[in-house]
Order: structure tokens, then sequence, then C-alpha cells
């Protein structure tokens, strides 16, 4: 690496890790109490103080993610520890869902059924701290889910601080089996293994939403790529292992069942009757999956009431697109935003079915990985409830492939759009609608900023690989 490019990563580090003291800083500033014990603390100044001292973070974290882009593997490790301590011993990042999980986990943990027990209501040391949303609310987690939380209040002795920064352990697990995984599927999918690395890894959206947000979506991820890896191994055994370890990553976070059509392509590979193949392994993948996750559900003693939870992604507005109509409908009082989402709910899914499964005629039986990617994006933007972070579903799966030169600007505004969403809806306050707006315009003018061609015609700070990214 030359003087520059050392420079350029040393400087990358630095910002990183500013970013995250100040993002540390600021969640501290935007909890329950700021920087106090009583909510008398968390006053006006120090909220304001908080969204500014995040924006900041967040903006430092970002160019140094994009700074650090040509670090060797050993070191985008060592740069996710340095990152991730601030965040560690930081409240929840940008949403209050670990506070909901350790409240899960405690009534599992006392005999309680969450799927009949609303959330905030006997009392337990998180009862307060769970989001408004919520509170009052029975889950819709599958039981693998709420086990692994209730294993964490247990081992933490039900400590409302202890037991809440301890829900980042099973997302942080999650985030490894990534990383040791990413290289693998890169190659066999014929992508840049260092690329893919770079731009999961050290992702501003992972830092925050898994390092500091908790998420469980990560512990799901990791499961789901360790499947998908386990089908790429040599032998007759690696499909079928794959499909029980996705039935244990749809036990954690439903979409990622997903998955088992991606692991019976691959488990089909170079047959001479590959679709005929293909939809027998298919039917094999479901059935262990469905086997795996309904000996979770046994174990657990759970049941299936995640299905009629309360908890429904139907009630709160998000940036989901059919969300945003709902809500522009209802300030337009043209139909309350219930009623509008609760129809258009269901045609999107029906219309995310429909584009899946031409996808999966077109290109699962050639890029069973690719076509899982887009899957598990499709699902996620069409579903009446998203999330920033669950672009993270399918965006594991697409870095692996080969990608044009524009590739890595792209993820740069999907970042940029998705931080801009966490610094005005779940920060500042303002209304889905509007913040979705505001954060993809940012999102486009970044993109359309594009690379600032050298004397030889390249674009200058192309990740390492670009030249063997497919066009």
């Amino acid at each position: 690496m030359s003087t520059v490019r050392q420079r350029r990563a040393v400087t990358g580090a630095a910002a990183g890790l500013i970013g995250t003291v100040l993002i540390a800083i600021a969640s501290r500033a935007l909890s329950y109490t700021g920087f106090g014990d009583s909510l008398a603390d968390s006053t006006f100044a120090v909220r304001w103080l908080g969204r500014g001292l995040g924006a900041v973070g967040l903006a430092l974290l970002t160019l140094g993610w994009w700074w650090v882009r040509e670090v060797a593997a050993r070191g985008r490790w060592l740069l996710l520890a340095l990152w991730s301590l601030p965040l560690l011993i930081a409240p929840p990042v940008g949403s209050r869902d670990a506070y909901a999980y350790a409240e899960q986990g405690w009534l599992v943990a006392h005999g309680h059924d969450p799927y009949t027990t609303p959330m905030g209501t006997l009392g337990s040391p998180f009862s307060s701290l769970v989001d408004a949303w919520w509170r009052g609310q029975t889950t819709v987690y599958p039981p693998l889910a709420l086990e692994v939380q209730s294993w964490v209040v247990r081992l933490t002795g039900e400590s409302a601080v202890v037991s809440v920064t301890a829900q980042r352990v099973p997302a942080i697990l999650g985030l490894v089996l990534v990383g040791l995984c990413l290289p693998r599927l890169a190659r066999h999918a014929g992508g840049d293994p260092d690329l893919a690395g770079w731009l999961i890894l050290l992702n501003p959206l992972v830092l925050v939403h898994v390092v500091g947000g908790a998420h469980n979506d990560a512990l799901a991820i990791g499961l789901a790529v360790a499947a998908v890896w386990l089908a790429t191994t040599r032998g007759s055994r690696g499909w079928l292992l794959g499909a029980g370890v996705l039935g244990l990553a749809a036990a954690v976070k439903q979409p990622m069942a997903l998955g088992g059509l991606a692991i019976a392509a691959m488990s089909s590979t170079g047959s001479r009757r590959p679709w005929p193949q293909l939809l027998v392994r298919a039917v094999v993948v479901a059935v262990v999956g469905f086997a795996m996750f309904l000996l979770v559900t046994l174990w657990s003693g759970l049941g299936w009431g995640w299905l009629t939870g309360s908890g429904s992604p139907y009630k709160v507005v998000t940036v989901a697109p059919a969300s945003l109509i709902a809500d522009a409908c209802a300030r337009l009082h043209i139909a309350s935003f219930a009623g509008t989402l609760g129809v258009l709910g269901p045609v999107f899914l029906v219309l995310a079915a429909l584009l899946i499964l031409g996808d999966a005629v077109r290109t699962l039986d050639t890029s069973p990985i690719g076509f899982l990617g887009r899957a598990l994006i499709v699902f996620a933007l069409l579903s009446p409830a998203l999330q920033v972070w669950y672009l993270l579903w399918g965006g594991v799966f697409l870095v692996c492939m080969p990608m044009s030169q524009r590739a890595p600007r792209r993820m740069l505004a999907v970042v940029v759009t998705g931080l801009a969403v966490l610094c005005a809806v779940e920060w500042v306050g303002t209304a889905p609608l509007w913040g979705a707006l505001m954060a993809g315009v940012l999102g486009l003018v970044t993109l359309a900023a594009g690379g600032r061609p050298d004397p030889t015609g390249t674009v200058v700070g192309r990740p390492v690989g670009a030249d063997r990214m497919a066009p």
C-alpha cells in the first residue's frame, strides 16, 4: 500500500473511531434520562446536543468507512473491534428494540408467554423502558429469538443496564458468522471477497444498527449466511445441514426461510435436469427446515402465538412504501392509515411474491446467491413495515456478486439514505413520510456526485478488486 493510501487508511480509522465515540455520546444524550438519572435530566438542550453530535458522528463514521476500503482482511476485523468499543457501552442506538428484547426475555425466564402476555404490564425491570409503540402489545418474534433473549436476561441477573447492553452479544455473534462466511460465498458467486468484506463488516449501517442497536436480525442473517455457506461445501450432506441451520435462522427471523430456494438450487447445480431436481430438493429443504423450526418450537414450549401477536407491523408508520402511501392518504383525509395499509399491505406482499417468483424462474438455477439477495430486498421493501436495517437481509448476499464500478458509490448512497432516516426519524422525530423524502433526496445527491476521474481515466478511490469486477 502506498504512503498516500496508508495515510488515508489511518485517517479513516481515526475518523471512524471519533464517529462512533460521538454516536455513543449522542445515544446517551438521547436516552430516556439523557446524561442524568431521571427523566428531568433529559432536557431540550441535552437532546439537541445529542442530535448534533450524532449527526457529526454518523458523517465521520461514513467518511472513515469510505477511506479504509483498501485495508486488508485482518485490518478490517481490527477496525471493526476498535469502532465497536464505544458502542458496546452506550445505550441502544437508533431504536428501543433492545429494551423490548430484554422485556420478552424476562417474560420467558419467569414462565410467562410473550405471545399472550403484553410487554410492559408485569412490572419487570424493563417494563418502563419498552417503547411506547410496543408497550401493551404481544410479540410476533419466533421462538428461538425469545429463548436467546431469555438466556441473556438469565445470565446477566435481570439488570436494567447490563441485560439490555448484553442483548448485543447475539447480534455480534451473528455479525462474526457473516464475516467468516462472506469470503467463501463471494468466491463461490464470482465476486470479490475483499470488496464484500469492506461493504459489510465496516458498513456504518452495520455498526449503528447491529453493534449499536443490537437487532436480532443480525443473528438471523448470520445463521442464514452459514446455512448457504454449508450448501457450497462438497459432499451430499452440505445442503441438508444448510437446510437445518436455515430452520434455526427462520426461528429467529421468519423471512430467512427464503434461503431455502437458494440452498435447493445450489444443491442441484450441474444436474442434467436442473429444474426437476431443484423442485424436488426445494421440497426436501422445506421439510428439513420446517422440522428444525418445529423442534425449536416444541422445545421452547412457546407454541405458534407469533402468528397472532398484537405487535403487528400494520400498526406503526414506517418508511415502507406501503406505509408511506397509507400515511399520505391519512394526512390528505382520503382514508385512515390503518384502513389503507390494511388494503395495501397484502397487495404489496402479493406483488413481492410475484416479483420473487419471476426472478426465480429467470435466475435461480444460475445465480442462487444473487437471487436470494434480491428476494430478501424485495420482500423487505414491499412489506407493510420497513426498518433500515432490514436492507441487510439481502445486502449480505448481494455484495457477494460480481459488481460494476459504480456499485460502491450506490452502496454509499444507500448508507447515506439510511443514516439520514436514522437522524431525521429516530433522533429528531420527523414523520417517516418527510424523513424518507429528505433522506431519499440526500441519497440521490450522493449517487449523482459520482467519482472523479484520474489522469488515466479510471475512477479514483475504487475498492481493492474493482478491476476484477464485472461490468
